[in-house]
C-alpha cells in the first residue's frame, strides 16, 4: 500500500530503501516489476538500495559500497541479467 501511495503523486524521483528487504520473493520481484514499470512510465528516476544481488541485477546501473566507499566503476558489481520488458541492457 505504501508504494501505491508514494506513486500515485506520480513523481519525478523514485527513491525505494530495499523496498524487497521483508517480503517473499514472488511478492519483492512484484515491487521491482510495479517501481521499474512506473519509472519508465512516467520517466522518472529510481534510485533503488537492496543487499539482494538479484534485484540489483535487475537494474541497468549498479553502485556499490566497499569499506565505506562508494564504487562507481563502469562494470556492475554482479553479473547483468538478460533485461525484461522495462529494462534496458548495459
Amino acid at each position: 500500500m505504501a508504494v501505491a501511495r508514494a506513486l500515485a503523486a506520480a513523481p519525478r524521483l523514485i527513491l525505494a530503501d530495499e523496498p524487497t528487504g521483508q517480503l517473499d520473493r514472488a511478492t519483492g520481484r512484484h515491487v521491482v516489476d510495479v517501481l521499474l514499470a512506473t519509472a519508465d512510465t512516467l520517466g522518472a528516476a529510481l534510485v533503488l538500495t537492496t543487499h539482494d544481488p538479484t534485484v540489483a541485477r535487475r537494474l541497468t546501473l549498479q553502485w556499490s559500497m566497499d569499506n565505506g566507499r562508494l564504487r562507481t566503476e563502469p562494470q556492475p558489481p554482479w553479473e547483468p541479467a538478460a533485461a525484461g520488458p522495462h529494462e534496458a541492457t548495459p
